[in-house]
């Protein structure tokens, strides 16, 4: 079943797959489908600004203000123009129903960079290459075939033992140089809530800093990125930690859909010199990248990798996740990898015909479990 619908705000009328995941009909993203009551997630302390009223206001210039702990400043449906994207320094802020437009190649800075304060929340926001560009991913992207563009292509992304990106996949992309480098920087003092945001044309899109600690992201879409570069620019990773320092503690990610071409990591838990703690991975969606899951590091303790779909929509130039089954085994220290599940779409080929030197699955293996060394088994991991 697909439904159509048309969604306001510089985006082309798509076809949604019926469905509760991030992106599908029955679970609507980003500023359009702001609702007249607040989501389950919604922590309070400000008023819900109701539906989106069928336009944005424009905004420019950074944020420095502060709301309190009981009565959080509210940027409620703007339109962020910033060239370079818009630092934000105070505390107790809430962005609902907003759109974050953005071009930057190479820039450090994000498209939101949380520098300082603490207890930043963004709900049915969207976050998009500036729309001068681009109005939609080629072709309508993901908006056209759930959960991303390429869908179904039975291409990779990277071009194994380059680095490089797939040249095959440039048509499904904007260009590297339309897009942006990132989405929201966590680098200030934690205390992030994402929830029902959208996200595409990034290069990385949601990273995460030492010492902040206690993000949330909930019930949202991360999709189409851009082209990676034909010399590898871009070291896309959809969500996580990647700087090699001491990652923060307390994240949760969870009923989200991630899923694109790209040249590195989906869900991103890369050297960190303090191990993980609290990291949970639950009833996501996901699909595609060179690793479509990654921990480099051991977890030191309650990092939980649930309930996942991991999905050949996109084939992952390499494995479908990669850890190592001992850190697991037992649930040692409330660490657990449980009900990693593989999805074989009609049409998608043996991965292994593509790229002819890594084995991914045949299609008898439909619905089996993923274990953390990405191989598979009729039986769940113990």
């Amino acid at each position: 079943m697909v439904v159509v619908i048309v969604l306001p705000g510089g985006r082309s009328p798509g076809t949604l797959t019926a469905g509760n995941f991030p992106g599908q009909a029955g679970n609507p993203v980003g500023f359009a489908a702001t609702p007249a009551s607040a989501p389950a997630r919604w922590t309070g302390n400000a008023t819900w600004p109701g539906a989106y009223p069928g336009s944005l206001s424009s905004h420019t210039g950074d944020i420095t203000t502060s709301g309190t702990s009981t009565n959080y400043l509210v940027f409620a449906f703007q339109d962020f123009t910033q060239a370079g994207g818009t630092l934000v320094t105070g505390s107790f802020i809430k962005f609902i129903g907003c759109r974050f437009q953005m071009n930057g190649q190479q820039q450090f800075g994000g498209m939101i960079e949380l520098s300082a304060g603490s207890n930043h929340e963004f709900y049915y926001c969207s976050f998009v290459p500036l729309l001068s560009l681009h109005t939609q991913p080629p072709n309508g992207g993901g908006y056209t075939l759930w959960p991303t563009g390429g869908s179904g292509s039975n291409l990779y992304s990277d071009t194994p033992g380059t680095g490089n990106a797939n040249p095959a996949t440039a048509g499904y992309c904007i260009p590297y140089t339309d897009g942006y480098q990132y989405a929201i920087r966590c680098f200030a003092n934690g205390n992030v809530v994402v929830d029902h945001c959208d996200f595409w044309g990034w290069g990385n899109c949601i990273v995460t800093g030492t010492g902040s600690n206690n993000i949330g992201i909930y019930e949202s879409w991360l999709h189409d990125a851009r082209y990676g570069g034909s010399s590898g620019q871009d070291h896309t990773d959809g969500i996580g930690y990647i700087d090699s320092g001491s990652a923060p503690n307390n994240v949760t990610i969870d009923h989200c859909t991630i899923t694109s071409f790209g040249l590195e990591d989906g869900v991103a838990m890369q050297t960190s010199t303090t191990g993980y703690t609290n990291w949970v991975v639950n009833k996501c969606y996901l699909s595609g990248f060179d690793y479509t899951f990654f921990e480099l590091t051991a977890p030191t303790s309650s990092v939980q990798i649930t309930n996942n779909i991991i999905s050949g929509d996109i084939a992952w130039t390499f494995l479908p996740a990669s850890a190592t089954n001992s850190w697991f085994t037992g649930q040692p220290n409330n660490n657990k990898w449980v009900n990693n599940t593989l999805k074989i779409n009609p049409g998608n080929m043996d991965v292994a015909s593509i790229t002819g030197s890594y084995v991914h699955y045949t299609s008898s293996q439909n619905g089996y479990f993923i274990y953390p060394d990405a191989s598979y088994h009729a039986t769940d991991f113990t």
